[in-house]
């Protein structure tokens, strides 16, 4: 095994004219498509907040990082009427790690992780959350572009055994 990895980065060296160490991330906001949660006619829009940061390689133009990542994405809806006060909500708090790589302005996203769950409602200013014990595995995927700082990206983050919390995205953030 160790001779392979030798082997990659001695390919590397040969192939790319400069190779260096690499250090990229990005913080963003997302406007999500939560299309599984809720009635039929609620309102599937939800938002979200996150961050990459890895380490890794410069291959002339194309950054390849390797590092951990941290989300959280939340959907409402609010079912009031007549003075009642009602709610729901749905939150995810994901963590895992990412692969990203940069090729000039265009960014390709490839995650995998674990992800906590939270659901609850709300009635007239009472809060009650649903117990949920467990972690669900996540995977995710996103293509975009980066205008230097700022960062345009479309994905799409599926859980296997959660099929109401699948949603697409649009993030804008700034990357580095």
């Amino acid at each position: 095994m160790k001779i392979f990895i030798i082997a990659l980065l001695l390919s590397f060296s040969t192939f790319a004219k400069d190779v260096e160490l690499a250090f990229g991330g990005d913080a963003y906001l997302s406007l999500q498509n939560w299309s599984n949660v809720g009635q039929q006619t609620d309102s599937k829009i939800g938002v979200g907040l996150g961050g990459d940061f890895g380490v890794g390689v410069k291959l002339d133009n194309m950054k390849l990082i390797v590092g951990p990542h941290l989300g959280y994405n939340h959907w409402s809806q609010n079912y009031s009427k007549n003075g009642a006060t009602s709610s729901v909500y749905v939150a995810t708090t994901d963590t895992g790690m990412v692969l990203m790589a940069d090729m000039d302005d265009f960014i390709l996203k490839l995650g995998a992780g674990t992800s906590k769950l939270s659901m609850g409602y709300t009635i007239n200013g009472e809060t009650y959350e649903y117990p949920i014990d467990r972690s669900f595995s996540y995977k995710s995927v996103s293509v975009g572009f980066n205008l230097r700082p700022v960062i345009f990206s479309i994905g799409v983050t599926n859980y296997s055994e959660l099929k109401s919390a699948n949603r697409g995205e649009f993030s804008i953030g700034i990357g580095f």
